[in-house]
C-alpha cells in the first residue's frame, strides 16, 4: 500500500507516495468511500506531490471515476483537489476531471498543498478551470 489517508472531521487527506497504481487509487476509494464519514464529507485531497512513477493509464482513470460516481448515491457534493507538478499525472487528472464534470462533485488541480487545502476550506477562490 502507497498512501496514507488522514481524516478531518468528516473530510479525508490522501497521500500518495512510491509508485502510483491504479490499485492504490482502488483501496484508497475503498477505505474512504466505505467509512461512515463519506456521507457528510465536504471535501477530499489527493497529494500527489511524493509520487516517485507512475503506472497508471487514462484508461484506468476513467474505470476509477466510473466506479466513483458510484458514491454519488451516498454523497453526491464533494470538492476534490488533486495536488501535483508532474506533467503525466496532470494528463490524467484532467481525464477525471472531464469524466467527473456531469456530476456535482467539483474537481480541480493544484500544484500546492497550501492552495488545494485553501480552496477546499472556503478560503479562497481557486482561478482556472
Amino acid at each position: 500500500m502507497s498512501f496514507q489517508i488522514e481524516w478531518n472531521e468528516n473530510d479525508a487527506y490522501v497521500k500518495f507516495y512510491g509508485e502510483l497504481t491504479f490499485q492504490d487509487f482502488h483501496d484508497a476509494n475503498g477505505k474512504i468511500y466505505g467509512n461512515h464519514r463519506f456521507d457528510h464529507m465536504k471535501y477530499q485531497i489527493a497529494d500527489f506531490t511524493d509520487v516517485s512513477s507512475i503506472n497508471l493509464t487514462a484508461y484506468e482513470v476513467k474505470i476509477i471515476s466510473t466506479l466513483e460516481k458510484g458514491a454519488l448515491c451516498w454523497n453526491e457534493s464533494v470538492k476534490v483537489a488533486h495536488v501535483t507538478k508532474d506533467k503525466y499525472l496532470r494528463e490524467l487528472v484532467y481525464t477525471y476531471e472531464e469524466s467527473m464534470k456531469d456530476t456535482n462533485w467539483v474537481c480541480r488541480l493544484f500544484e500546492e498543498l497550501d492552495e488545494a487545502k485553501d480552496w477546499c476550506t472556503g478560503k479562497m477562490v481557486h482561478k482556472g478551470n
